[in-house]
């Protein structure tokens, strides 16, 4: 417990500057994405670099009378603390070589390549901060509607500016010609099912702030429609099969837990405007959904060839960030020799992976604690259900299009997950003034 702040001059400075802190985390959630190279080593250098400076402001407010919000969830923070602690190991030099199945150099690290997996520890350093702060920022009722409303209008200028960069500017990328996806909307991302997940979680964002009743407060149905529906087109212009399909069920999730047993019609509304979207929208997807099947033929022999990575290294991994060299070890036909595979294709499989079946699970068992305390928080949180069920709907969309695909080993889509989650899990501190202006 920390000592009550001296003077009420003392409350509004914190609260102010919690709410400038705020501000640079939506804009930090919203930025990720433009840069080139928004995936990248360097990207997640600048971003820890800056949540650090951020959390050292924090600490440096004048005292408050509430305990910290972190310390509510710190079975969270130790899960993923002890996977960054055996991520860290991995790259420590053992003075001997470390087993591999193939007769190639063996370095005396677990990890294949130590620099890559120190990267990959200051990315969940990153995503760690992120949360954290939200927890601690997201105290008072008019901080987190502004937040959430400043978030959904974000992403979907994230969308609109996909669907103009695919239909009026040449099907371009932000800045310049387009790596990859042609005749798909990305955005800024450069990979379509990236944008899926984060367009899937504003949607359902979308959905929690025009499901309230408090929503009229600050903008009427009437308003946040449009964004819902460029969302929407967006999401379907992506061509991301599971996707769509997961930020479908999401969005019924979120309605759901909104509206409870009133929940049919709305849930009928909503699949009706998603059909007659995707009647009109929806050709580029109901093309590649004919190549289902190829596509998971495709996917089943290269979780084969991941499966023999892991039953090779159950225990030690191959190294946190390490998927990609690695795998160029077991890469076989009838897999393609003509494709780079750099990632799993499955989230869970390249934790496996990289960590080994302990430590890789260790994150995935925490998204499950954070997911079940959010749940735990619908019906408690003192600012109505809206930010727990977005958080909820957000996780298991997450997780359902991780099975499958990367989405959420993406840093910008990673940012926002977290953000959401810890949106839905935040508690108000114990109030000197109303939560409103706390």
């Amino acid at each position: 417990m920390t000592p009550r702040p001296a003077s009420k001059q003392a409350f509004f400075q914190r609260a102010t500057r919690k709410g400038a802190l705020g501000g640079f985390i939506v804009i930090i959630v919203l930025v990720s994405p433009v840069p080139p190279g928004a995936n990248s080593a360097l990207a997640a250098m600048i971003w820890t670099s800056l949540l650090s400076l951020m959390l050292g402001a924090f600490l440096a407010l004048p005292a408050s009378t509430a305990p910290l919000q972190a310390g509510r969830h710190r079975a969270v923070f130790l899960l993923c603390g002890v996977a960054m602690t055996f991520a860290l190991m991995q790259t420590v030099p053992l003075g001997f070589a470390s087993p591999l199945p193939r007769a190639i150099p063996r370095p005396d690290t677990i990890s294949l390549v130590p620099q890559a997996s120190r990267q990959g520890v200051l990315r969940l350093i990153s995503f760690a901060i992120l949360f954290a702060l939200t927890l601690e920022i997201c105290t008072g009722g008019q901080r987190i509607r502004h937040m959430r409303w400043l978030l959904f209008t974000g992403v979907a200028l994230h969308a609109l500016a996909a669907l103009a960069m695919l239909n009026l500017f040449g099907d371009s990328a932000l800045w310049g010609e387009k790596p990859a996806y042609a005749g798909f909307a990305t955005g800024s991302f450069v990979n379509r099912n990236a944008f899926a997940t984060y367009l899937g979680m504003g949607l359902v964002l979308g959905l929690s702030i025009i499901l309230e009743d408090e929503h009229r407060r600050m903008m009427p149905r009437a308003v946040l429609l449009p964004g819902l529906f460029v969302i929407v087109i967006a999401l379907l212009s992506t061509g991301s099969r599971m996707g769509v399909v997961a930020s479908l069920s999401a969005a019924i999730v979120c309605i759901t837990l909104m509206k409870g047993a009133r929940s049919l019609r709305w849930i009928a509304l909503t699949l009706g405007l998603a059909l007659a979207c995707f009647l009109i929208f929806g050709q580029s997807l109901a093309e590649r959904a004919l190549h289902t099947g190829h596509s998971l033929n495709t996917r089943m022999i290269l979780w084969r060839q991941v499966g023999a990575m892991i039953a090779d290294r159950p225990l030690a991994g191959f190294g946190l960030n390490s998927f990609a060299p690695a795998f160029q070890l077991y890469h076989r036909p009838p897999l393609s020799s003509g494709v780079t595979w750099d990632h799993a294709h499955s989230t869970y499989l390249t934790w496996w992976v990289e960590l080994g079946v302990i430590a890789g699970s260790l994150p995935m068992v925490a998204i499950g604690l954070a997911g079940r305390r959010t749940a735990k928080s619908l019906h408690a949180h003192p600012y109505g259900r809206g930010p727990g069920a977005a958080g909820v709907s957000a996780l298991i969309l997450g997780v359902t299009h991780s099975l499958v695909d990367f989405s959420l080993e993406v840093l910008p889509t990673t940012f926002l997950f977290v953000t959401l989650i810890a949106m839905g899990m935040s508690r108000p501190t114990l109030p000197d003034k109303p939560a409103s202006e706390e």
